[in-house]
């Protein structure tokens, strides 16, 4: 993307998230900067691919904790179909696992979901001018989520994975489970397709089976 630009361009801003009030105050938030238009706005993520292929925003602010998969099919989409657009996420991930995953598909930037306006105003700027973005709460995630995976292996999991993972050895559902720890539920089922895969199994009670076999539990 050119950063080859007049004084007076506004980067053009495309914003998903399901939640109306918080997509809303963005969405205010943005109007009133001069040097950023909004282009669209969209609650989930068919619309979001829709109106990002047809509009072209410079950036795409995607509530990623709140679409789950959905926002990842987003992020996966734009990266197939060769998209200029860059996307800034919003994340209320703890451990970094998302958020892993949604740089690996095209993300250059990363927020808290709670992030103040003028914190994400800021940060839609620096990566339409081809930087990045990254909190320094989420930049130790990330790390974390490396470490884990280069010592990874079988017994490589996060803490956060180990604690889903212990709630669910406890008969838990994935709801439960969100519920306890303060993620979605569609958070809480990405994670164990990630632990399933990281033991080798394909289902809950393989997994805590396994986890206990290695000691991972206790």
């Amino acid at each position: 993307m050119s950063t080859d630009r007049p004084a007076d361009y506004r980067v053009g801003v495309a914003v998903v998230d399901p939640r109306p009030a918080e997509r809303g105050a963005l969405v205010t938030a943005i109007r009133k900067r001069a040097d950023l238009e909004l282009v669209s706005e969209a609650a989930g993520g068919l619309e979001a691919s829709d109106q990002i292929s047809r509009l072209a925003p410079d950036v795409a602010v995607i509530a990623l904790h709140v679409l789950g998969f959905d926002g990842l099919r987003v992020l996966e989409g734009l990266k197939v179909h060769g998209s200029e657009t860059r996307v800034l996420i919003l994340s209320a991930d703890h451990d970094g696992s998302i958020v892993y995953h949604a740089i690996g598909a095209g993300a250059v930037g990363c927020l808290p979901q709670d992030a103040g306006h003028e914190t994400i105003c800021g940060a839609i700027v620096a990566v339409a001018r081809g930087d990045y973005a990254y909190s320094p709460e989420l930049v130790e995630m990330l790390a974390e989520q490396i470490r884990s995976r280069h010592h990874g292996g079988r017994g490589g999991l996060s803490e956060r994975e180990r604690a889903i993972l212990r709630l669910t050895a406890d008969g838990l559902p994935a709801a439960k489970v969100g519920r306890e720890l303060a993620i979605s539920e569609s958070t809480v089922k990405t994670h164990l397709t990630h632990i399933y895969a990281k033991l080798g199994v394909t289902c809950a009670a393989a997994a805590v089976y396994e986890a206990m076999r290695l000691d991972i539990l206790s």
